[in-house]
């Protein structure tokens, strides 16, 4: 029997009795003590067995690391004993053995009291005391739907306040109070700015889903297993950034504070050198809500599986530098701040499937260089410190999208994915090699280390860490690209290689001679100074990329872009100039 069920079969015998004359009871040794740590502070008072070291309540949230807040519930259960005297078991005693035996009773409290005061009694005593206290990480944060504040804890399925209480074991807190009638009119005036589309129109449909993203993020869940990707105006380089991603999550980070949102680095999510991430990497994502990461290099190429153990709420086996080995689950919410689409390692549905894309397409000038074309705003330069005065009713505005979500789910917002589409195409260094590089065709094939050797080089020239040679046979097959081995020598049937693909595979940059691909222009005549009249006359009436035409002399050639064919049996790129069509 512990000490704990000790103190209810007293209140079961004894329903007045109470703490200081329960623990006047106990014996006058340092395991004693330890049980008297127990019983008057085992409420605010838990030992880490991962960490090992104390958490503490400090009246609103658990606090980890809390090994000198323990020590003042030692010096604190100390003091109390002096209390305990007035307990003593004696005290009714009116002949002269018992007034003598509640003397040497006081006495040696007195005496054990001031032993007790001793650096090892106080040690020993808070360590003995551990084993009644012990808390793992699973103990806390439990409940997804609560979110701590200063003033109370808020259930954000329904919106309701409830009072703080250690028995929710949260471990965190917002950095601001919640007021649901808090000034938020320069918030949503942003929030309608950063939402506008590329002509300065209103946007209500994306204003809806980002509230709800964000609410949702503020569950400690995951439970949709979402990435958000915050991006830019991709179709012009110029536009693209100044678009308020920044600002928007730093008013979120100043609402709801270090506890709920935290930063992590790139290195987290990417492959360097061809090695995925660490896992110790994730710890600071450990009781968040929010996680984000502002811009990676274009170069980096996201790990899929690390992707998935983010977005899964899945339990990780990591070791930090000051602990024991543990498991952690990943509870946040990931999102990405960025103008250059990632790269993902591996063209996987499990992964694309998490992704939700939202785009920033107004854009706010700052009034040096160039005028932007289009629609612009002028940067408001001090407006992250007003949002910054409005944090309470940000944290309002938050929780308004939470109880949204818990009621409604995502509202309709086609874009989020009508644009993965498009983010999963320029995403994957695969797709963008093969569309470039290679044809399919019936009967036709090409070594496997052709082609991989033409897409390391691929990437290499285009900025892209290539995948392993695993990795790549998996995509290749998940394409439809099957492995055949004849003679010895293993293909990939169904494809070949185009004139650029075939550059790559020689170990060749074909930039010089094709230059890029565009788009052609439809109902122009193609006309030049490098071909005849036989030649031009031959040329299709629509012409458009990836044609192919016979000249008067039998030549064939395919045109590359607007203006430009190649000779398709040396590669000679013949250049056009557009006339009318004739």
């Amino acid at each position: 029997m512990n000490i704990f069920e000790k103190f209810e079969n007293a209140l079961d015998r004894e329903p007045t009795m109470t703490v200081d004359r329960f623990c006047s009871t106990l014996e006058h040794t340092e395991l004693g003590n330890a049980y008297r740590i127990q019983i008057r502070h085992g409420d605010v008072l838990r030992f880490s067995r991962e960490s090992a070291s104390w958490i503490a309540y400090n009246g609103v949230a658990w606090q980890r690391n809390s090994n000198h807040e323990a020590m003042k519930r030692v010096e604190d259960m100390i003091h109390a004993i002096d209390v305990e005297k007035a307990h003593n078991p004696f005290l009714a005693a009116d002949d002269e053995d018992g007034r003598k035996k509640r003397d040497e009773w006081k006495s040696e409290m007195t005496k054990h009291a001031r032993r007790s005061q001793s650096k090892n009694a106080m040690k020993s005593a808070l360590s003995l005391a551990e084993t009644g206290l012990i808390a793992d990480e699973a103990d806390f944060d439990r409940k997804p739907e609560l979110l701590n504040t200063p003033d109370g804890t808020v259930c954000l399925k329904d919106g309701r306040v409830y009072p703080n209480d250690p028995k929710d074991m949260l471990t965190g807190v917002t950095l601001m109070t919640y007021d649901p009638k808090a000034a938020r009119a320069d918030w949503e005036a942003f929030i309608t700015d950063i939402c506008k589309d590329r002509n300065g129109r209103h946007d209500p449909a994306k204003e809806a889903y980002l509230k709800v993203a964000l609410g949702y993020s503020l569950f400690a869940h995951n439970e949709r297993s979402l990435f958000f990707f915050i991006t830019g105006d991709d179709r012009d380089e110029t536009r693209n950034g100044r678009n308020g991603k920044t600002v928007l999550m730093d008013a979120v980070a100043a609402a709801i504070g270090p506890d709920y949102v935290r930063r992590f680095e790139s290195r987290m999510l990417c492959r360097h050198n061809g090695k995925a991430p660490e896992a110790t990497d994730r710890l600071p994502l450990i009781g968040s809500r929010i996680a984000f990461c502002s811009e990676l290099n274009p170069s980096d190429v996201l790990d899929t599986a690390t992707m998935k153990a983010v977005t899964g709420e899945s339990e990780t086996y990591v070791r930090s530098l000051h602990a024991n080995a543990k498991s952690i689950r990943t509870t946040a919410t990931p999102w990405l701040l960025t103008n250059h689409l990632p790269k993902i390692s591996e063209n996987d549905q499990a992964v694309w499937s998490r992704v939700r894309r939202i785009r920033f397409l107004n854009y706010f000038w700052n009034g040096e260089g160039q005028e932007p074309k289009g629609h612009w705003q002028a940067l408001d330069t001090g407006l992250l410190d007003r949002l910054k005065k409005e944090a309470s009713g940000i944290l309002s505005w938050l929780i308004e999208g939470a109880v949204e979500y818990a009621t409604n789910g995502f509202p309709e917002y086609a874009d989020a994915m009508d644009s993965l589409s498009k983010t999963r195409e320029e995403a994957d260094p695969v797709g963008d090699f093969l569309s470039s590089c290679v044809s399919k065709g019936d009967n036709a094939r090409v070594t496997s280390k052709e082609i991989y050797a033409a897409y390391v080089t691929y990437c290499s020239e285009n900025g892209a860490e290539p995948m392993s040679v695993t990795a790549f046979g998996k995509a290749m097959n998940a394409k439809g690209f099957d492995s055949v081995k004849i003679g010895g020598v293993v293909y990939r049937a169904g494809i070949r290689f185009t004139v650029i693909g075939r550059a790559y595979a020689e170990g060749n940059d074909p930039r010089g001679a094709i230059d890029f691909i565009a788009q052609a222009e439809d109902g122009e005549r193609l006309a030049g100074t490098e071909m005849s009249d036989e030649d031009l006359s031959r040329v299709p009436e629509h012409a458009s990329i990836g044609d192919a035409f016979t000249s008067e002399s039998g030549k064939v050639f395919k045109i590359v872009k607007a203006g430009h064919a190649i000779e398709l049996e040396n590669a000679n790129v013949i250049p056009f100039k557009k006339s009318a069509r004739r």
